[in-house]
C-alpha cells in the first residue's frame, strides 16, 4: 500500500488576494460567467475557443462556488470593454456597435478581425525591432 502525503493549505499569497478582489469586482459589474458569456453573445463552445480553454474547464467553473481563475475575469472583462469602443483609434475604421440580441456571429467575426490585426502589429514591431538591431551592429 502506497503512503499519500498531504501537504497542509497555505495562506494565500498578497497578491493572490488581490487578483481573487479584481475577480470579484469583475464578478459585481458583470455577473458571473455565464451572463458574461450572454452579454458577448457567445455559445459556450465559442467562448471557450476565444478564451483558449476545453469545454470541461467552463463547465466546472460555472458550476462550482469558486468559479474560474482570475485571469478568466480580466480576460472577459477586455472583451467586453473592447465591445464598448475601439481602443486602436485610427487603426479600426469602424465602431463596434453590435446588437446583442442578435447572432453572436457579426462579434466573432469582429474578434477574429481584430486577433489579425493584432497579429499583423506584432509582425510589423518585430520587423521594427530587427531592423534597429542590424543597424545598430552595421554602426558598431
Amino acid at each position: 500500500m502506497e503512503k499519500v502525503t498531504t501537504f497542509p493549505e497555505r495562506a494565500p499569497s498578497a497578491l493572490r488576494m488581490t487578483y481573487r478582489a479584481e475577480a470579484s469586482q469583475i464578478r459585481k459589474k458583470h455577473g458571473d460567467l455565464e451572463d458574461i458569456r450572454r452579454k458577448l453573445g457567445l455559445s459556450k463552445r465559442k467562448i471557450c475557443q476565444l478564451l483558449l480553454v476545453d469545454p470541461s474547464s467552463w463547465t466546472r467553473w460555472t458550476q462550482s462556488k469558486q468559479g474560474a481563475p482570475p485571469h478568466i475575469y480580466r480576460a472577459l472583462e477586455w472583451y467586453l470593454k473592447s465591445l464598448e469602443r475601439p481602443y486602436f483609434k485610427g487603426v479600426l475604421d469602424e465602431n463596434l456597435d453590435f446588437d446583442l440580441q442578435q447572432s453572436p456571429q457579426p462579434i466573432w467575426n469582429r474578434i477574429q478581425q481584430l486577433q489579425r490585426q493584432l497579429n499583423i502589429w506584432r509582425a510589423l514591431l518585430l520587423i521594427h525591432l530587427l531592423v534597429t538591431v542590424l543597424i545598430l551592429l552595421v554602426w558598431v
